[in-house]
């Protein structure tokens, strides 16, 4: 998630060198994409979160720890 964060940012950051050399109209599209792309990236990250924290995620090691506690 942090690689998806990082990409996202520097795609930010390389907007602002582009946006001066854009007609008014490229300018407002460029805008609106990164708009676009800032909210479904964050949206998919609540997600991302959401899930983990439904999941309950538990690594492997706590599973067989869990499974050979009950066997022995």
């Amino acid at each position: 998630m942090d690689t998806g964060k990082e990409k996202l940012e520097q795609t930010l950051a390389k907007s602002d060198l582009v946006l001066p050399e854009t007609s008014h109209q490229g300018q407002e599209l460029i805008r609106e994409e990164l708009g676009m792309l800032t909210t479904e990236f964050d949206g998919f990250s609540q997600d991302c979160e959401d899930l983990q924290d439904n999941l309950g995620i538990i690594s492997l090691m706590d599973c067989w720890v869990f499974f050979f506690s009950h066997i022995f």
